[in-house]
């Protein structure tokens, strides 16, 4: 187990009212009926007296899915998992409305067919496809539309997924994307040090803005806000952007992501405004209670 501090401010306030939020990060193993997690909980529980506190976003689940085709993760389980995680929620934790969501990160792949702008070296950019849900008023669309759905694609002599993708505005520009742009996909090898045959195509659909990009909806994954440069100080820099995907195309990408794991996350906001300094070891236990518990229940089979 490992635990660190972070301190929360709402900006000036008289005496030491602030916040420590203590973050726990708890290895577990989780035997759903198939596919296995491997799971990681992580829980941000209050830990100093505070005269006032705010609605926080104090509970978050972290997974990775080992995939196989078929076998998830299927939206309206994720969906009922976030419901199940608000309702087992007991005083002194108080479940804020509307604040959670689930997501999903898959890992970055190679984009093959970059626009000049997202090279500024010798290595090719990388994208990341993600998921939220729900997205509610966390993002306005600029041009275009939400992706819907996934379809296939001819290459040469072989047919790929092609997935329908959001991007930032931020993106967009640093991609050199608009909707109808399209994105080839691929993995880089890291045994053989090459890159595979094209896996999957992009299609951007839609461009949107996030409403506010530092809420904790687009700090989780920064990449889906803005893209950001790696390894800026050496000769491998590129651009790492990430593009968000539909309920409908997630099953797609078990079928692209046959090996790798899936990055599941549920956010749960809590509203700690009537949460006092002797009902911290209560909070505590309970969410360590969630830890032990996990988040079963999310396999589909």
């Amino acid at each position: 187990m490992r635990a660190a501090l972070r301190r929360l401010t709402g900006g000036p306030v008289p005496g030491p009212s602030w916040i420590l939020a203590a973050v726990l990060l708890v290895s577990c193993f989780l035997a759903a009926a198939a596919p296995r997690i491997l799971g990681t909980v992580q829980t941000r529980v209050l830990q100093q007296t505070v005269t006032h506190a705010g609605p926080l976003e104090a509970v978050e689940v972290q997974t990775g899915w080992v995939t196989s085709p078929g076998s998830g993760p299927d939206p309206a389980l994720l969906a009922r998992t976030t419901k199940r995680l608000e309702a087992i929620q007991r005083p002194p934790l108080v479940t804020q409305p509307s604040a959670s969501w689930a997501g999903l990160s898959a890992p970055l792949m190679t984009v093959v067919n970059p626009a000049p702008r997202a090279r500024p070296g010798f290595t090719l950019p990388k994208l990341e496809l993600g998921y939220r849900d729900p997205l509610g008023g966390n993002l306005r669309m600029l041009s275009g539309t939400r992706p819907a759905r996934a379809g296939r694609v001819r290459l040469a002599h072989r047919t790929v997924p092609l997935i329908g993708v959001a991007v930032s505005s931020a993106t967009a520009d640093r991609f050199e994307l608009r909707p109808g742009s399209r994105l080839r996909l691929a993995f880089f090898s890291p045994v053989t040090y090459q890159l595979g045959p094209v896996s999957a195509v992009a299609q951007v659909t839609g461009v949107y803005q996030p409403t506010d990009p530092g809420a904790s909806f687009w700090a989780d994954d920064a990449l889906l806000a803005a893209p950001s440069l790696q390894n800026p100080n050496s000769t491998n820099l590129y651009y790492a952007g990430a593009a968000l995907v539909a309920p409908g195309e997630l099953s797609i990408l078990q079928r692209v992501f046959t090996t790798q794991q899936l990055g599941l996350i549920w956010s749960v906001g809590l509203d700690l405004t009537g949460v006092k300094a002797g009902q911290v070891p209560a909070a505590e236990a309970e969410l360590r209670d969630e830890v032990a518990e996990g988040p079963t229940g999310v396999s589909s089979r």
